[in-house]
This record gives C-alpha cells, structure tokens and sequence, in this order.
C-alpha cells in the first residue's frame, strides 16, 4: 500500500530476493517519485546509476529501491554473471506507470511500458545500459555546472528517422539523439555506441 504520512523505522526486514506479498506501507517521497519517472524515461537502471542520479550513499539507495520494489512500482532483474553477485536492473512495473505520469506530467498511456521488457538478451541489456551511462553524464553535468542544460534526449525508437539513399530509403536509427546547451551555444549530436557487437561492415554503413 502506497500511503501519505510518515513511515515507521521499525517495520518488519523486507526480503532482498522474494517480493513481499504484504510490504508495509510506504509513504512515497518526492525523490522516489523522481525515481520512478528516472527509470520509466531511461527503460532500465542498475542501482548504481540510480544511485549516481539520486543518492550518496549505497545503503540509502539499496533502502529505497527495495521500496519500491516490494510495492511494485518498479521490478527487478540480474544480469547472468562468472563471479561474484550481480547488480539489480531496474525497470518500471506496472504500479509504477500512474507515479511516472504523473511526475512526467503526462497521462498513464503515454508512458512507453511494457511489462514483458525484463525478458530481453543480455546484449541488448548491457547495451542500453552503456547507453544510459552516456545520458547519465549528460544529465549529471548540467546538474553541477551553470547555465548547462540537457535540452533533449531521444532513444532509439523516437530518434528513428528516414533519409533517402541511392534507390531506394534506408533507416536511420542512431542509440540516441541528444541536444545540450552549454551557456549561449546549444549542440546537437547523434549518439551510436559500439561495444564490438557488430561487423566492421555494419559499423561503416551506420557512421
């Protein structure tokens, strides 16, 4: 149950593993809200860029993000690893979608979620991720330096466009489309990040 008011300390341990089938209330703050909006427009995060976005330490973060884990604003997934415990991703889950739209400002129907989006390869997960990195640096900058602003930022699918090449069209469909200003200039850019997942034939015909 999400509730307003205050949240008492010294509720029962929630499980780091299993979702909670009775989480104790949780009065959502304006930072979780923020959160919530964070990973519907970003589509994945781990916890530690959540934690670059919002926290300063580790232990706050894990707190809060298993909050709103165990009420189902957001879900949870682990990406397959040789050694060691892997970093939680975050998507939006289905609770989730009224608090982004509201926090975004639009209505439920245009928060571009699906509940099915935890069941993608790890390639495409660990390469939308570098992706948000770059939009994370974005976004971090402009919060630290004066008069920097992240103006625009598309994924994948809204940067789609089409151009005309020789005889017939072909896509063009860059990682990401990004417009920044910095003081009185503002620079637009096209983002295509390679992780040595392509041919270097590929490559060529996308750059």
């Amino acid at each position: 149950m999400v509730a307003e008011g205050r949240e008492n300390r010294t509720q029962k341990r929630l499980s780091r593993y299993r979702r909670s089938e009775t989480p104790p209330p949780l009065v959502l703050q304006g930072r979780d809200r923020q959160i919530v909006a964070a990973v519907a427009q970003h589509r994945l995060l781990t916890r530690e860029q959540i934690e670059r976005l919002f926290f300063g330490t580790t232990t706050r973060a894990n707190f809060r993000l298993q909050k709103l884990y165990h009420h189902k604003l957001l879900g949870r997934l682990h990406l397959p690893t040789v050694r060691g415990s892997s970093q939680a991703i975050y998507f939006l889950d289905r609770q989730g979608v009224p608090v982004a739209a509201e926090a975004l400002g639009v209505q439920p129907a245009a928060i571009p979620w699906k509940y099915k989006r935890r069941e993608v390869g790890p390639l495409f997960l660990r390469h939308l991720l570098a992706v948000n990195d770059v939009r994370i640096a974005f976004e971090l900058a402009a919060r630290s330096q004066k008069d920097h602003e992240l103006l625009l930022w598309l994924s994948d699918q809204e940067a789609r466009d089409e151009y005309s090449w020789g005889y017939g069209k072909k896509a063009l469909v860059p990682d990401a489309y990004g417009r920044y200003r910095f003081g009185d200039r503002v620079v637009s850019f096209f983002l295509e990040l390679d992780q040595a997942t392509v041919s270097a034939k590929r490559w060529a015909g996308k750059v």
